[in-house]
């Protein structure tokens, strides 16, 4: 029974362990699990933020760009030019005051992009370059180009109505050798008909990077390049899989890194299809941590109860053994004890003797010759010398191996078994 008992004592802590173990590492994951996501939206926050206003800054310039062409475009100095008397060939040759005037409203576009402005032209429809204003520094006639009509943007502004401003695709200036966009527009006087252009380089729209890692990039929408990155130039292809993705906005991962991005898309009057990006090291790449703090000192709080709860029952579980094998009175073991030791005994083929006392006769036996007789069993030269297997045993009901009280002895004799 005491076995018994013990046994389901020891299942009841085994469970409980168990049961609370489960409990506090399903705790412990749930929170991890929290954390992370807690982190992952802050930093998918913090991108979105930081992509807006990139997308308000590339939206704003565009804006900025098509307004600065159109006022540029309505300066007297242009039309001048063309309802002046003469060819235009004549003219420019003649250069003077007339041709000042047409530079210093190109040059003029500095004042709206300060930094930004490579070059800006006057050109006749016919491809001829009247004027053109590099980096501040106005061409001579000798440097003006005969024939533009090969530019990219030259066929599609001729096509538009004065008034509206064609922005051309990324391609590289041949005056500034720069990456460029740029901006064109009509301007018709005197049965003539020309653009103003001016191109703006494409570095100028890199942000720069941060400490922290964010850092903003541009994305040819139809070949994947990149075209600005605020890492490097446009050597890191990682983002070109965007192109794959064809979607008009989101936050997805890339790499090592977490990107928020945007598509703006092309129109009849802007040819850039661009995605806007804002990437940063997500926040669960390279980590060595699986777990914040706190769910880090949950588990060891974890361990450290499931190493008290095993220390409490092996502990439990030795002294429900000791209480069950010894006396309470004397701490000697008792007849069950004793009972192990003689089965151990004889069943290692060992022999085994018993000495049973009544303690209750102990006085009057005590100065008998049953206490010689005691004497020479506990002596070497009895023929029973004490071994280490030797155990006492005391107790309130003594009882013989076979389970039967033993009698007092005579006082010229005592009882013993062997087995």
């Amino acid at each position: 029974m005491v076995q018994d008992a013990w046994a389901a004592r020891r299942a009841a802590q085994v469970i409980a362990a168990v049961t609370g173990l489960a409990v506090l590492l399903f705790s412990v994951a749930l929170n991890a699990i929290g954390e992370r996501d807690r982190e992952v939206k802050a930093q998918d926050d913090r991108l979105g933020v930081t992509l807006s206003q990139q997308v308000d800054a590339v939206a704003g310039y565009f804006e900025q760009a098509r307004m600065a062409d159109l006022l540029v475009a309505r300066n007297p100095a242009f039309t001048d030019f063309y309802r002046t008397p003469g060819t235009t060939r004549q003219k420019i040759a003649v250069g003077g005051a007339l041709t000042r005037r047409v530079n210093d409203a190109l040059a003029s576009l500095e004042q709206v992009f300060p930094g930004r402005v490579g070059e800006a032209c006057f050109v006749n429809a016919d491809g001829a370059e009247i004027a053109r204003v590099v980096n501040g520094m106005a061409a001579t006639s000798a440097q003006l180009s005969k024939d533009e009509s090969a530019n990219a943007f030259f066929a599609p502004t001729l096509a538009l109505e004065p008034g509206r401003v064609y922005q051309a695709k990324k391609y590289v200036s041949e005056d500034t050798h720069d990456e460029v966009v740029s901006n064109s527009t009509v301007v018709t006087a005197a049965g003539h008909r020309g653009l103003v252009h001016f191109e703006i380089a494409l570095a100028s729209f890199r942000m720069p990077q941060t400490v922290s890692g964010t850092t903003a990039t541009i994305v040819d929408a139809d070949s994947g390049q990149i075209l600005v990155d605020s890492r490097a130039a446009d050597t890191d292809h990682a983002l070109a899989g965007l192109v794959a993705v064809r979607s008009s906005g989101g936050v997805t991962t890339i790499g090592s890194r977490r990107v928020a991005y945007r598509r703006l898309t092309a129109t009849a009057t802007n040819a850039n299809s661009w995605y806007l990006t804002v990437s940063a090291p997500a926040v669960t790449a390279g980590r060595s941590r699986g777990f914040g703090v706190g769910p880090l000192l949950l588990v060891l709080v974890a361990l450290l109860t499931i190493l008290a709860a095993a220390a409490s029952g092996w502990n439990q579980w030795r002294r429900s053994r000791y209480a069950a094998l010894h006396d309470n009175l004397t701490g000697l073991a008792n007849s069950a004890l004793l009972s192990q030791h003689v089965a151990a005994a004889l069943h290692g083929g060992h022999p085994a003797a018993v000495l049973a006392i009544d303690l209750e006769l102990w006085t009057t036996t005590e100065n008998s010759p049953c206490r010689k007789l005691l004497t020479c069993l506990a002596s070497t030269g009895c023929g029973f010398p004490p071994r280490p297997r030797t155990r006492p045993r005391n107790g309130a009901t003594p009882q013989s191996p076979t389970g039967r009280r033993a009698r007092p002895s005579p006082p010229s004799g005592g009882s013993s078994g062997s087995g």
